[in-house]
């Protein structure tokens, strides 16, 4: 998709205008959202080989604490302390 869409983005091709980076950046949002819903599909659909399921596929609250609490606002805290303190 995204070997379609950038061209046709960048340079303005067929019906499209030109959009230089930010047709760049479309076709990709475009070609990651494509892969997105297949892969949905594909799990949903159950031929996803095992790999992935329904059943085994839940997300509970603890592990969403646990990525927030190793994200990025915890350095981000540490130096707005740290320049605070001096």
């Amino acid at each position: 998709m995204i070997l379609i869409a950038d061209p046709v983005l960048i340079f303005g091709l067929w019906v499209f205008p030109e959009m230089d980076i930010n047709g760049a950046a479309l076709a990709s949002v475009l070609g990651f959202a494509a892969g997105l819903v297949l892969a949905v599909a594909f799990v949903l659909r159950g031929r996803s080989g095992g790999v992935m399921s329904r059943r085994t596929t839940r997300v509970g609250l603890n592990e969403f604490r646990a990525l927030y609490d190793r994200g990025s606002h915890r350095p981000l805290n540490r130096r707005t302390a740290a320049s605070q303190n001096s």
